[in-house]
């Protein structure tokens, strides 16, 4: 299983719970004083991760909403509960011993809180900037809320520590201490969770940004597909995101074609397995299976036409798609005329998207299937099942690859106006009037770029047709999709916005700031005519 936001909370309450229950009902000597230095060393970080999230939430891109209210709330009982425990190991015997195994728990739970904010800032460069598209969900009440409330949840599994602590101590001014820290600790859980009732439960299926790099040791993992796809379906999202923002560089005009036909690959083959299991289940659910089946392989069509619109252009950049061209002639070569294609290395982007295909196509056929090799016998139906856990599993998680595809799609147009100027054609039907007969590549017309975001919108239409449908049969199949949910809200929240250059002195703006002065009216005498008697007497007779 992937190691999600939600996942991390879970498993630090869980590890809360583990050290209550390993409490000795008679503890050893010491033992007390060492669990509530412990516990004080653990409630510190609890402590400190609300107003690490605010600050973090303060700097994510977009209107922040910071929830004022339940961090204020927080921020004082906390500070009362936190007073109380100092208070609490103040009092024990200064007699050290053995912490014994809660504390072994407690250091759990509080790894496990440290992996829950070390995923939410790995979706943030060193520099601060946004990695992935899901930070700008920070700045959404709903997700500040979420947060909000699963710290409240840790910090009411830790009341239940502090309490059998209380019980086991044979100190009454410890117990005393301990239950008024457990006290305000209810407070704070009670007041927080009243204001972040309406929160943003799929926040939780929010995994780490992986890293941009390209595997090249490839191993075939059938129990673990669905994972290594949502694995690489992040990749390629984040990859398109920074794509969009300009620090890793665009995707070339040969990149994108090479990820056209990746998809188109990924969406067949993902329609067959529905097909190929739609035999073997009820028959409403199998005819959920062939709807969202037919809604791929139509996904899968247009995304062979953008790599068809593709086919007679080429990126002056990134030439490694490219038609076939005549062999140089021995004038062009002593006149020197000749030069070499550039050796360009595939996006990460493009080598992702492949490899999540070919996994897709090994889950159906088998880890020995490649794309070249003919196309064998599918696996039996009960053993594919095995391997992802179901046919609701199967569907919740390959929903991510039209997901993909829609995001891709949708962020097409973007990624065009950024490598149009590098763009030439050798159509035909596109070559400019009146142009030299020796030239063979021109400029890609403005009806062709037309064409080539006319494909894109269809892909993007077509992929969000087949994400509903797959939504849909997981629906069918009893199991909830809060990832699906999440992908649909983000697109909307990171939508590229039209940036207004900065204002350079000298170049855009004034090279001296001049002081506005203050406008004083100038009073004027009316204009006299000459000779007007003249004309008054010339105008009267």
């Amino acid at each position: 299983m992937p190691v999600t936001l939600g996942s991390t909370f879970d498993a630090s309450v869980e590890a809360l719970g583990t050290a209550t229950r390993s409490v000795p009902a008679i503890p050893e000597a010491g033992q007390i004083r060492s669990l509530v230095f412990q516990t004080q060393e653990f409630f510190a970080a609890l402590r400190a991760y609300p107003d690490t999230f605010a600050r973090d939430a303060a700097r994510a891109p977009g209107s922040v909403t910071v929830m004022s209210r339940a961090l204020t709330d927080i921020r004082a009982h906390f500070a009362i509960a936190d007073h109380h425990l100092a208070e609490a190991l103040r009092r024990s015997a200064v007699v050290s011993g053995p912490a014994g195994e809660p504390a072994g728990h407690l250091q759990t739970a509080a790894t496990h809180l440290g992996i829950s904010r070390d995923l939410i800032r790995s979706h943030r460069g060193p520099d601060g900037d946004p990695l992935t598209p899901y930070l700008h969900l920070l700045a959404s009440a709903g997700a500040q809320r979420y947060i909000f409330y699963r710290v409240t949840d840790v910090a009411w599994e830790l009341g239940f520590f502090i309490e059998r602590l209380a019980q086991v101590t044979n100190s009454p001014s410890v117990r005393s201490a301990l239950r008024q820290a457990r006290q305000a600790l209810r407070q704070a859980v009670v007041l927080s969770r009243q204001a972040n009732a309406d929160r943003m439960v799929e926040f939780a299926e929010l995994t780490p940004a992986p890293a941009l790099v390209i595997d090249h040791a490839f191993q075939p993992d059938l129990p673990g597909t669905l994972a290594r796809v949502g694995e690489e379906c992040d990749r390629v999202i984040r990859a398109i995101f920074q794509a969009n923002r300009g620090p890793a560089g665009p995707l070339s005009g040969s990149d994108l074609p090479r990820i056209a036909r990746s998809l188109a690959l990924g969406h067949l083959l993902t329609g067959r397995i529905l097909l190929h299991l739609a035999e073997h289940q009820p028959p409403e659910l199998g005819d959920q299976l062939r709807a969202a089946a037919d809604g791929l392989r139509t996904t899968a069509q247009s995304w062979r036409d953008v790599d068809g619109t593709f086919r007679r252009i080429v990126d002056i950049t990134d030439p490694r798609e490219h038609p076939a061209l005549p062999r140089y002639n021995y004038v062009d070569v002593q006149a020197g005329r000749v030069a070499l294609m550039p050796r360009t290395s595939p996006h990460p982007a493009a080598i992702s998207v492949q490899t999540l295909s070919v996994r897709i196509g090994q889950l159906l056929y088998g880890t020995q299937w490649t794309p070249t090799t003919p196309r064998p016998q599918p696996r039996h139906a009960s053993d594919i099942l095995n391997d992802t856990g179901g046919i609701g599993p199967l569907l919740r998680d390959l929903h991510r690859l039209p997901a993909l595809g829609q995001h891709l799609a949708q962020a097409g147009p973007h990624l065009l106006h950024a490598i149009k100027h590098n763009l030439v054609t050798d159509s035909v039907e596109h070559r400019p009037f009146r142009a030299k007969s020796r030239t063979r590549w021109f400029p890609v017309s403005p009806r062709q770029l037309d064409h080539l975001l006319g494909v894109f919108h269809t892909a993007a239409d077509h992929a969000k047709t087949a994400a509903r449908a797959m939504v849909s049969g997981a629906t069918a199949a009893g199991v909830d999709t809060p990832r699906a949910r999440l992908d649909a809200v983000v697109p909307r929240l990171a939508a590229p916005q039209p940036s207004t250059p900065p204002k350079v002195p000298g170049i855009n703006a004034p090279a001296v700031e001049k002081t506005p002065e203050p406008w004083v009216p100038a009073y004027r005498m009316p204009a006299a005519r000459r000779d007007i008697e003249r004309s008054l007497r010339l105008a009267y007779e």
